[in-house]
C-alpha cells in the first residue's frame, strides 16, 4: 500500500473518530438537557435575558424549555443536537444575530398539550374570547400570545437596550408585566377587519362593560356633548377603525372625526329627517346659527377612506372667487379667528398645506 493511500485512510479515520465523538458528546449534552434543561440553556450569556424572562413566567411553573423547544420523536431529538451543535458553534464565534429569533414559529400542538379549549377561565374585564375559532380560522396561539413566555423582549428592542449581564429575575419580572403580556386591542381589531370579521362590540364584551353615562335613556341623542368634552375617552373604546386606531390629532373635531371613524359613519351618514319636509329654497334660513349642524355633513371633505355623507357642498351652489392680494390679507396672525365663509370652500385641516410647521 503506498503512502498516499495510509496517509489518506489515516484523515479518513481521524475524521470519522471526530465526527462519532461529536456525536456522542451533543448526545450526551442533549440527554444531560432533559435533566437540567433550562440551567443549561443559561449557560451561554446570549440566552440570559430568555432564561431569565421564562423563569419569571408562569410557564415556568410546569414547563421547561424543550416542552416548547423541542418537536416529539427521533426526529426532534435529532433537531435539537443540530441545534445545539449550530448554537455552541455561533457562541465560541461571537456570531450569534440578535435579537434572537427562532428558525420556525412554535407549533399549536405544544401549547394544546397543556391548555384546552375547555378552559374555564378567561381574561378579565368582561372579555370573551372563543379560542376554537381562532385556531379554526388558522389563528396560530402565538399570533396573540407572543409574550406569555418572554415577554416579546426581542421585538422590542429590549435585548438590544439592556446589557446580557444586567439580565436577572427583578429585570425579567419587569419586562413580563401583564400589560405587556396581553395581546394589544389594535392587534385583535386589526386582524377583524382584514378578515372581515366583526368588530361589534358584543363579539367580545358583555354589555356590562359599558361605562355609567352610557347607560342613561337619552344617550343616544346626547352623547355628542359627551364627544365634544371628552373625545378622547370615545377614542379610546371606539377609534379602532380599520388596521389601526385613529388619532384624535388628525381629527380634533367631533365632525371631523364621526366621519372617519367607521363606528360613527353607519349612524352619521344617514340623511336627517328634517331634510324631508323643508323646502330646499328655505335652508338658509334653517342654516342660520346652526351652520356646526350642517357642515357636519356639508362641509368640504378631506380624503377619507370612508364615502363622504354628503355631496353638496355650500360652494356647490354658492362658489366665492378670490380677490386679487388676498394671500397678502387673509388671516395669518395667531389668534385671530378665520371667517366661516371660508370653509365653504375649504377643508379646515387644509390650510397645512401652505402653513405647514417646520
Amino acid at each position: 500500500m503506498s503512502h498516499n493511500s495510509q496517509l489518506a485512510q489515516a484523515v479518513f479515520r481521524f475524521f470519522v473518530a471526530v465526527l462519532v465523538a461529536g456525536f456522542l458528546g451533543f448526545s450526551a449534552l442533549a440527554a444531560d438537557l432533559q435533566e437540567n434543561v433550562s440551567s443549561s440553556c443559561a449557560f451561554c450569556h446570549t440566552m440570559r435575558p430568555q432564561y431569565y424572562t421564562w423563569q419569571a413566567s408562569s410557564h415556568a411553573a410546569a414547563t421547561d424549555c424543550l416542552s416548547c423547544h423541542r418537536q416529539p420523536g427521533i426526529e426532534g431529538a435529532w433537531q435539537l443536537t443540530r441545534d445545539l451543535g449550530r448554537m455552541a458553534f455561533q457562541q465560541v464565534r461571537g456570531t450569534y444575530v440578535t435579537p434572537l429569533r427562532m428558525l420556525k414559529p412554535l407549533e399549536d400542538e405544544g401549547c394544546l398539550a397543556c391548555h384546552s379549549y375547555d378552559r374555564p377561565t378567561s381574561p378579565g374585564g368582561k372579555f370573551y374570547i372563543p379560542h376554537q375559532p381562532h385556531t379554526e380560522m388558522n389563528v396560530s396561539c402565538v399570533s396573540c400570545h407572543s409574550a406569555v413566555a418572554h415577554g416579546d423582549i426581542g421585538r422590542r428592542g429590549m435585548t438590544a437596550m439592556i446589557p446580557e449581564r444586567d439580565w436577572d429575575t427583578s429585570v425579567a419580572k419587569e419586562q413580563l408585566a401583564r400589560t405587556r403580556l396581553e395581546p394589544l386591542k389594535e392587534s385583535c381589531m386589526g386582524c377583524h377587519y382584514l378578515r372581515r370579521v366583526s368588530n361589534s362590540c358584543s363579539v367580545c364584551h358583555d354589555e356590562s362593560m359599558l361605562p355609567p353615562d352610557h347607560l342613561v335613556d337619552d344617550f343616544a341623542v346626547d352623547h355628542g356633548d359627551e364627544a365634544l368634552a371628552d373625545l378622547g375617552s370615545c377614542n379610546f373604546c371606539h377609534g379602532m377603525t380599520g388596521r389601526r386606531r385613529l388619532s384624535i390629532r388628525q381629527y380634533p373635531e367631533v365632525a371631523q372625526y364621526a366621519k372617519a371613524n367607521r363606528f360613527c359613519f353607519d349612524c352619521h351618514a344617514q340623511r336627517p329627517v328634517s331634510h324631508g319636509t323643508l323646502p330646499w329654497r328655505e335652508h338658509g334660513d334653517a342654516a342660520q346659527g346652526n351652520e356646526e349642524s350642517c357642515l357636519a355633513c356639508h362641509d368640504n371633505q378631506a380624503n377619507f377612506d370612508l364615502p363622504a355623507p354628503a355631496t353638496t357642498t355650500c360652494a356647490s351652489c354658492h362658489p366665492s372667487t378670490h380677490r386679487e392680494g388676498w394671500q397678502v390679507r387673509h388671516s395669518l396672525v395667531p389668534g385671530v379667528r378665520i371667517q366661516d365663509s371660508c370653509w365653504m370652500c375649504h377643508y379646515r385641516p387644509g390650510c397645512q398645506r401652505c402653513h405647514w410647521p417646520e
